[in-house]
């Protein structure tokens, strides 16, 4: 496991750019995505020991949204992509319901605090 690779999921090109670039400063490999399915697409073409550490998902996204890409894993890939932390972006408002993904997932709140970004990536998939 590579907990120095970041997986970023999030259709907004800004948001996505924003924390690619503000993870990158602090020393993590980045890979950026625009939606679940290109998420599990890059995901099943890795080796085990190639997977990002930690995935950051956006709940709202075309072609398959945050919550269908964990209920794709969960049900087929479960054992695959365990060791994978996620942390699940919700915006205020959302009309996705964060209670409609497991309680053991961390919720980050768009817009990001930066030093809140920073802590929870850092607890979740180390120091690069």
């Amino acid at each position: 496991m590579n907990c120095k690779q970041i997986l970023i999921v999030e259709d907004d090109d800004d948001i996505r750019e924003q924390v690619a670039q503000a993870l990158k400063a602090e020393g993590y490999k980045v890979v950026t995505v625009e939606n679940g399915r290109l998420a599990l697409d890059f995901l099943l073409d890795l080796a085990p020991d190639n997977l990002p550490g930690c995935m950051i998902l956006d709940l709202m996204m075309p072609e398959m949204d945050g919550v269908t890409l964990l209920d794709t894993i969960e049900k087929n890939y479960k054992e695959r992509f365990a060791e994978i932390k996620v942390l699940i972006a919700t915006a205020k408002g959302s009309p996705i319901n964060p209670d409609a993904v497991p309680g053991s997932i961390e919720r980050i709140q768009k817009p990001f605090e930066l030093d809140e970004l920073y802590r929870m990536v850092e607890e979740h998939c180390g120091k690069p």
